[in-house]
């Protein structure tokens, strides 16, 4: 029977605490038997092995809790994991028995899918709550347990008033939740001052090691229940009282007293709950897990309908939420559904498990805090290259692990080479870019998945690997000790397109072979082979070619992102963009990696161009993407009337540091060629073609 548009219509008719006690005493009935909940277990749960997560110590077979508040006095929560729960908070639970606050004080606000509630912590008391608890079987579900302060307790005995609570609920509770934050009794939010609650939590807290060493287990995980009320400060100095206090962790947030945006004209005093506060919760969490750089374990509360709410709260940083006011309006599958979808959305997203979703909007992997973070890119090579102090060379996994390796390449001025997988007829082979020299040190540089492909490489050239560097795992500042990267001080110099091509000469990375032609992908049979994938390999070299490079960036420029083609210009891109301290994209045919925004100006940037189509393909990708792409800026150009007419259709710019005129002069001059190869090469320049060996 639909809940939504039968039984909710027929419940929301009658008092809301009437209606909430009803269903309460007929849960409570149903609990008692096996076959209820057993039935209920069968409608409405829903197991699955992505949602079961770790935290805190415990194990949950799902992140989906009921929040504190919907069983004060522990009369159902035996029953609630039927309807999918993976864990129940109980309470607020007080020191002395009270009935709170006068009634009317729980209030819905259909129009708005909220509560408000002025309960005032109406509970049976810790005394008997604990009886109640002694005489249940205990749960096979994690049991938190929410203890709030009693009203007519002085505020200079409220840690007393906890303490007491504390000592009698402590053998029943999984994990212990300090309320200091609900709206309803008067004063009790003082206690989030952090003097107040540094003398709170640290008497609960030596309370907590008592008893577990008098009674031969372990301390209680204690958790901090927050307003989403407080300001950043505030919210500050509870952190620093956990951290101080060894607190497991913050349950963000409470309810609310603000009335922001309301469809439904009410004016009742009391804490709202319900989709008005979901935003300010999600920002609260976000907050906190950046704060504390996701070190500190959080419970998200607030606004959760669906599984697009957990998953949001989830990703902004919280590794376990809590529903109330949602179940309330979505009726006894609510939580099945939350979980069902939250299978959806780690599939969606290629997430193996619910803990690789935790904090996931924060999460930046060394690879793409590389490309698109020039701020923490400074922090992150910083790092790395104590790292790499004593190794001699830098190999790297094609495409992914060239940005890094460059970047540190070229700050430590060490050799680099990079590992690319071509397939043959046979099957795939390892190709090496650069140079490798054996029995080198080395740091390899690549993703999980290609390392095999590196250790059969550091293998073959009998290297040693003295250190791997993944660049798909997320990278920790916590606890390092970083050095703030020194500014890069090159000269504005442009070298001369005969210095260049007499650079590329030296390290013979210009070669001539007319009895054994190259063939380009393009088809295209050349005698001279440019291999300016050498550079990277001898690092006084390369600097000069950066320096050039980067005087013709400043000349066009300016841009906003620097894109690399794939795989030979992403290097020479990284280096630019980390000088620059600008983000940078490498792109492969139609895939662009990085992250752009339309209408942003971005420079291309390639090794050499020969027909330049590669290039071309390039430069329409991403202005496909809707970005500005006026230059492409190459090491070296065949100057082939094909390329040419390309550039110039495409209306884009090629500029280069040199040409194959230049490099043919300059290798004449130097004895490079003989004056017969020099005839052959003009002659195929002519007509690349129609020439034949």
């Amino acid at each position: 029977m639909p809940y939504k548009s039968f039984i909710r219509p027929i419940l929301f008719k009658k008092d809301p605490e009437r209606t909430h006690d009803a269903m309460s005493r007929r849960l409570h009935s149903l609990s008692k038997s096996a076959v209820a909940k057993n039935l209920l277990k069968f409608l409405f749960s829903f197991q699955h092995k992505k949602l079961g997560i770790h935290f805190a110590g415990l194990r949950f077979e799902n992140p989906v809790g009921l929040a504190a508040g919907f069983d004060k006095n522990a009369q159902v929560f035996p029953i609630m994991p039927s309807f999918g729960f993976g864990f129940v908070e109980i309470g607020t639970i007080t020191g002395q028995a009270q009935h709170g606050n006068p009634k009317p004080r729980l209030f819905r606000l259909d129009k708005d899918e909220a509560l408000i509630n002025r309960f005032g912590f109406n509970s049976f008391g810790a005394e008997k709550i604990s009886q109640i608890l002694q005489k249940t079987k205990k749960p096979s579900f994690p049991l938190g347990i929410n203890i709030g302060k009693t009203k007519i307790v002085p505020m200079e005995n409220a840690v007393d008033d906890y303490l007491f609570s504390f000592g009698l609920l402590f053998p029943y509770a999984d994990y212990v939740v300090v309320n200091v934050s609900s709206p309803n009794t008067p004063n009790l939010r003082a206690l989030q001052d952090k003097d107040k609650l540094l003398v709170l939590m640290q008497k609960i807290q030596e309370k907590n090691h008592e008893l577990a060493e008098k009674q031969g287990v372990w301390s209680k995980p204690l958790f901090v229940k927050i307003a989403p009320d407080l300001t950043f400060e505030q919210i500050d100095d509870v952190l620093s009282v956990i951290r101080e206090t060894n607190c497991m962790g913050v349950i963000a947030t409470n309810t609310t007293i603000t009335r922001e945006n309301l469809k439904t004209n009410i004016k009742e005093d009391g804490g709202l709950s319900g989709k008005p506060v979901r935003k300010k919760s999600t920002d609260i969490i976000k907050y906190i897990y950046e704060k504390t750089h996701g070190t500190l374990p959080i419970m998200g509360v607030g606004g959760i309908f669906t599984a697009q709410d957990a998953y949001s709260k989830i990703k902004a940083g919280a590794t376990l939420v809590q529903v109330y006011t949602g179940f309330v309006y979505e009726g006894p599958s609510t939580v099945k559904k939350i979980n069902k979808g939250l299978v959806c959305l780690l599939n969606k997203d290629g997430i193996h498990s619910l803990q690789d979703a935790v904090g996931l909007d924060h999460k930046r992997n060394i690879l793409f805090t590389i490309l698109c973070f020039p701020k923490s890119r400074n922090n992150l090579l910083s790092h790395f290259l104590d790292a790499i102090k004593k190794i001699d060379r830098i190999i790297a996994s094609a495409p992914s692990g060239i940005p890094l390796a460059a970047c540190l390449a070229f700050l430590s001025q060490k050799p680099m080479a990079y590992v690319r997988t071509k397939a043959k007829s046979h099957g795939k082979q390892n190709q090496v870019e650069g140079v490798i020299i054996e029995h080198s040190k080395v740091a390899c540089v690549a993703d999980h998945e290609s390392l095999p492909l590196m250790q059969d490489v550091v293998k073959e050239k009998n290297c040693v690997c003295q250190t791997n560097i993944f660049v798909d795992a997320p990278f920790d500042f916590r606890n390092k000790n970083i050095e703030n990267l020194k500014k890069i001080n090159l000269p504005m110099q442009e070298i001369s397109p005969e210095h260049i091509a007499e650079v590329l000469l030296d390290l013979k990375a210009v070669t001539l072979n007319v009895r054994q032609p190259y063939t380009y992908a393009s088809g295209i049979r050349s005698p001279i082979y440019c291999d300016n994938r050498l550079l990277i390999s001898h690092p006084q070299e390369w600097r000069v070619i950066i320096t050039t490079m980067l005087s013709v960036v400043k000349r066009l420029g300016p841009f906003d992102v620097i894109a690399g083609t794939s795989t030979a210009g992403i290097p020479h891109a990284a280096v630019l963009s980390l000088i620059l301290s600008l983000p940078l994209v490498y792109v492969k045919d139609t895939e662009i990696t990085g992250f752009l925004k339309k209408g942003q100006r971005v420079l291309v940037v390639e090794d050499l161009v020969s027909t330049g189509q590669s290039s071309i393909q390039v430069v329409k990708t991403l202005r496909e993407y809707g970005v500005i792409v006026e230059h492409c800026l190459a090491i070296f150009t065949y100057n082939f009337p094909q390329a040419i007419k390309s550039f110039e259709e495409t209306q884009c710019q090629l500029n280069t540091l040199c040409n194959f005129d230049n490099l043919i002069e300059k290798a004449e001059e130097k004895n490079y060629l003989s004056p017969k190869e020099k005839i052959i090469a003009l002659r195929w320049n002519k007509n690349p073609e129609r020439w034949k060996p």
